[in-house]
């Protein structure tokens, strides 16, 4: 550990972290800790090959229960050298570790109600039912490894959350598909766990590598060799008493809640945070997307075929063997809406085929399979290093927009290994996704408002999911504590009360009972961060909106309230329109398709919308009893406008795959833990 270093620096928000006590240049190593000292299974092949340093508890798990996940097994083996006491080479660090660590798998069903309609998923096991399938028939069998209290479910959810939180994880990827694979290299790294992550990266100053290279330090007057090792550098000039930050991985606000258990926003209160996470996303089912363009051809009202459910089926399985819907289980598929790109290709394409009269339908995939059946036929064989380069160009750009949609092709693949001969093949399963672009809206313009008007929907379709509004999320947050209620009490005085007051009597000086504003609860820490969680994703549904209505700015429409821009969005009652086709993959020739436009709004809708609204602004206007000022109003309008209005940032991609996380999850849906650079 550098000299220059407090590893257990008090923060003031109550946390600790590592804060330098002197100035530190550019390069200078921060932390070096050699693999033998970290906590870690090998593995499967490996120790096979040597169990040299393996633990008793290690050779156990990997003897007689290999196909154990490598979080759980991680966990094990972290109780059995607790149960070691002074004797297990990781006391020190053990002792330097919190008692116990808030992660989403230690809140009760109250508090995950919070988390209501937002990307984190509870469908996993309850940790409970974890320990008593898959921990507790391992560790009854050798009582000598997990002595008591070692071997109780108190201990098991301690650790997993300490585990959950603080393990760097890394993966194993096939060079020549591009699939990555969960590896059962998971690293608790002391000192360098104790170093705090920052979602900006203007404040991040470290970097973190794995060196598979021999190395000889000098400790304690005594040389240590070793042949491989983790070395954390300042990757700029860090001052003194600046905190030393990495990162985690890109990773959302719901991501960091539910891996570690904290989320980077600074709540103070009386003052709403900066929510500025470039990573956050939000996700769109296949239910909701279906229900939304549902929605928007009813309001085109369109003549629809006699058999619309066939025709659904039909664009389903298209999109299937398009790669935008997961082959497996395709109603099952979310598409990843991201800050950086809140309208996917992804999303934008199958809005459009999933609008497609019949005709265009049919000609569409007509195209489609005959440039797939081209490209097959075209497909050379036996280049694996070409293959290989693609694969590694791929993982480059690091878009995360493609998400869901494209991971259950990955998972397809998973199971066979393919070797230089096969790339062919395994190209073919890597084909790119269909994208229409925006080709066929440039040339419909009526055809372009019903897509507006489809991802309008989807937005309304999302945001439903949650309990509260973008601005009630934003009050909780600035006041600290749930809407207040109404009490009645006694008020003397020659008038009634202003709101909601009954006149008890006419004469002077009686008393009159008046409705008095109580402030709610305040929230606690769990709630806060669920709020944070919720605006996040909410953040990134504005952001879709946006976009929908410039689509249809773009066209001419004006800048109004978002009802009407929908009403004006609906297209015509019937749509005349021609043989149209489009290429796959964005490359083909569209033809201009011909449409008539009528129709009219619903005026009296409207204005029942505008007069709903109007009595949604009085209540918020008696949020806290005393009555907000304006500026207090202005200031949460500002949200709503900071989060139309928000910035990309750039993306630094870790890849994608799919890892144990431990019970309190079922996997992330994006990004993985960091993984140390080998």
């Amino acid at each position: 550990v550098h000299d220059d270093l407090d590893l257990f620096h008090p923060l003031p928000n109550g946390d600790r972290g590592v804060v330098a006590t002197a100035d530190i240049k550019e390069g200078e190593q921060l932390v070096l800790v050699p693999v033998n000292c970290t906590l870690h299974l090998p593995p499967l092949e490996d120790f096979k090959k040597s169990q040299e340093g393996c633990s008793e508890a290690i050779k156990y798990l990997l003897t007689h229960h290999p196909g154990l996940s490598p979080f759980i097994a991680t966990v094990l083996v972290a109780l059995s050298e607790l149960g070691k006491g002074t004797t297990s080479q990781y006391y020190r660090y053990f002792r330097s570790l919190p008692p116990s660590c808030d992660c989403l798998m230690s809140w009760d069903d109250a508090d995950k109600a919070e988390l209501k309609g937002t990307s984190i998923d509870h469908g996993a096991d309850h940790p409970k039912h974890v320990f008593e399938k898959q921990a507790q028939p391992c560790i009854s069998q050798r009582p000598d490894l997990w002595p008591a209290p070692y071997n109780s479910l108190e201990q098991f959810l301690r650790v997993a959350g300490l585990v959950q939180s603080r393990a760097f994880h890394m993966e194993a990827e096939n060079w020549v598909t591009g699939t990555k694979q969960e590896s059962a290299e998971l690293y608790l790294i002391p000192a360098i766990d104790m170093i705090n992550h920052s979602t900006s990266h203007a404040r991040r100053n470290t970097t973190l590598l794995k060196l598979n290279a021999p190395m000889s330090v000098e400790v304690e007057g005594q040389t240590v060799s070793f042949d491989s090792y983790f070395t954390m550098k300042a990757q700029r000039d860090i001052k003194a008493g600046e905190q030393v930050l990495h990162t985690y991985g890109e990773l959302s606000d719901a991501q960091l809640l539910q891996t570690y258990g904290f989320v980077d926003v600074e709540l103070k209160a009386g003052e709403l945070p900066q929510l500025d996470n470039p990573n956050n996303c939000a996700l769109v089912s296949w239910s909701e997307l279906l229900s939304s363009c549902r929605v928007a051809l009813q309001q085109a009202e369109d003549e629809e075929e006699k058999d619309p459910e066939g025709l659904e089926a039909a664009k389903r399985d298209f999109l299937v063997d398009c790669h935008l819907l997961q082959r497996a289980a395709p109603d099952r598929t979310e598409f990843v809406l991201t800050r950086a790109k809140p309208l996917s290709d992804e999303l934008l394409t199958s809005v459009q085929v999933l609008l497609m009269l019949r005709p265009e339908f049919e000609e569409l995939k007509a195209e489609w399979e005959e440039e797939q059946q081209q490209k097959t036929q075209a497909q050379p064989v036996g280049k694996g290093s070409k293959g290989k380069g693609k694969a590694e160009q791929a993982k480059g750009k690091g878009e995360k927009g493609k998400g869901k949609a494209s991971k259950a092709d990955k998972e397809g693949g998973k199971d066979s290994e393919a070797s230089g001969a096969e790339a062919g093949p395994a190209a073919k399963e890597q084909a790119q996704p269909l994208s229409l672009g925006t080709a066929l809206l440039d040339d419909d313009e009526d055809f372009a408002k019903l897509v507006a008007f489809a991802l309008l929907q989807v937005v309304d379709t999302c945001m439903s999911r949650y309990a509260t509004s973008p601005k009630e999320d934003a009050r909780l947050l600035k006041h600290g504590r749930l809407e207040g209620v109404e009490e009645i009490a006694p008020s003397a005085g020659k008038k009634g009360a202003k709101k909601g007051g009954k006149k008890a009597g006419d004469k002077k000086g009686v008393q009159f009972n008046e409705a008095v504003q109580v402030a709610g609860p305040e929230l606690n820490m769990r709630q806060k961060l669920a709020v944070v969680v919720r605006l996040g994703e909410k953040d990134v549904l504005q952001l879709l909106k946006k976009r929908a209505l410039m689509c249809m700015m773009g066209m001419g429409l004006g800048d109004e309230e978002e009802e009407e821009e929908k009403e004006e969005a609906r297209p015509s009652r019937k749509r005349q329109r021609g043989k149209q086709g489009s290429g796959a993959g964005g490359s083909g020739q569209n033809k201009k398709a011909a449409k008539q436009a009528s129709g009219s709004g619903k005026a009296a809708s409207a204005k029942k919308q505008q007069e709903e609204e109007e009595d949604e602004d009085e209540d918020d206007e008696d949020f806290d009893g005393e009555g907000e000022s304006d500026d207090d109003d202005e200031e949460l309008d500002e949200v709503e406008r900071e989060m139309l209005d928000s910035d990309d940032s750039d993306k630094v991609g870790y890849g994608e795959v799919d890892y144990d996380d431990g019970p309190g999850e079922a996997h992330d849906r994006l990004k993985p833990h960091p993984a140390p650079e080998d």
